[in-house]
């Protein structure tokens, strides 16, 4: 989940998101997310052994400890990231649980912090 400053309702040019398996049982995930200054960009993979990690920005994140990641642009163009346990989800849940999230104290602040965009 990415804060942005930036959406495009005609085109949706802010986000962009694939995912692939060219070697099954291992999946790879990459995308980015557009803010006015500055993109957000991201792989992430699993593998047949269910080892699964995602480098957002290069920073590098063990999806074993947690599956949600929260990124926060900040107006000095760093970012802030916080990581959370979640529950197996199917496509189909995610929108729900995303707005569930949202509602959630921690996540609130989070996103709400001084110096973010």
């Amino acid at each position: 989940m990415v804060l942005t400053d930036f959406v495009d309702t005609v085109n949706y040019s802010h986000v962009l998101s694939e995912v692939v398996s060219r070697n099954h049982p291992h999946y790879i995930a990459q995308g980015s997310y557009k803010t006015k200054a500055s993109s957000i960009d991201y792989a992430a993979f699993i593998t047949a052994d269910r080892n699964a990690y995602a480098i957002v920005n290069m920073r590098l994140f063990d999806l074993n400890l947690g599956k949600t990641i929260l990124i926060a642009p900040q107006k000095d163009g760093s970012f802030r990231s916080m990581q959370l346990l979640s529950p197996p989800l199917s496509k189909d849940d995610v929108e729900g649980y995303s707005k569930q999230l949202l509602l959630r104290e921690e996540v609130q602040d989070f996103f709400n912090q001084e110096g973010g965009i």
